[in-house]
């Protein structure tokens, strides 16, 4: 490989990046766009004392902030559910560890299984 064939190469992995990048940018941007557009004029009709391009910047402060709200919910969500699957590993190694007899998790007995005593 000569240097012309590597400079092709390291530009051509450049664009392919630069291209990646403005796929993801145009598919998260365009319809949180979008969402500012119809919140903008929903605002618009809720308050006609509002400038219709003031309410479309308002919807897209919205829809950015709903955005974000979104991403970092699902961020913290995946992060528990993360924790408690590590949390059941952990529970299934000391159950195995520890005891020799199966061991019936409570949710899966049904309730009623004691009578009562009149």
């Amino acid at each position: 490989m000569d240097s012309a064939d590597l400079l092709v190469e390291i530009l051509m992995r450049i664009w392919n990046n630069v291209v990646l990048l403005v796929l993801l940018f145009c598919l998260a941007a365009i319809p949180i766009l979008g969402l500012g557009i119809g919140l903008g004029y929903g605002l618009h009709a809720v308050i006609p004392g509002l400038d219709l391009n003031w309410a479309i910047v308002a919807g897209a402060v919205f829809s950015v902030g709903i955005w974000d709200m979104l991403m970092r919910f699902m961020t913290i969500a995946h992060g528990i559910e993360q924790d408690l699957r590590e949390k059941d590993d952990e529970d299934e190694e000391q159950t195995q560890s520890d005891e020799p007899w199966v061991v019936i998790p409570r949710k899966s007995v049904p309730p009623g299984g004691e009578r009562k005593k009149k």
